[in-house]
């Protein structure tokens, strides 16, 4: 994985089928939701902190590429993607 954290579609589409293991929610309907910016199904998985938390992360560009520039997400994604 480089630097920057861009994903290949292959590595999206492997993210995906993770969310949807993990969420219990079809692939098709995670990308969806990833692809219209509306996550509110997915959300509905989490708990209400774990939820509000995330939605605040992912609203504020800054704040989600510090997250995701983080050792821990970077190996949590590496692992994620190796699989």
């Amino acid at each position: 994985m480089d630097e920057n954290m861009n994903l290949s579609k292959g590595q999206m589409e492997m993210l995906f089928k993770r969310a949807a293991e993990t969420t219990g929610e079809s692939e098709e309907k995670i990308r969806d939701s990833v692809n219209s910016g509306n996550l509110s199904s997915l959300l509905g998985k989490l708990k209400p902190g774990q939820a509000e938390m995330l939605t605040k992360v992912l609203s504020d560009k800054n704040a989600a590429e510090q997250l995701l520039s983080t050792p821990q997400a970077r190996a949590l994604l590496k692992k994620l993607l190796d699989k």
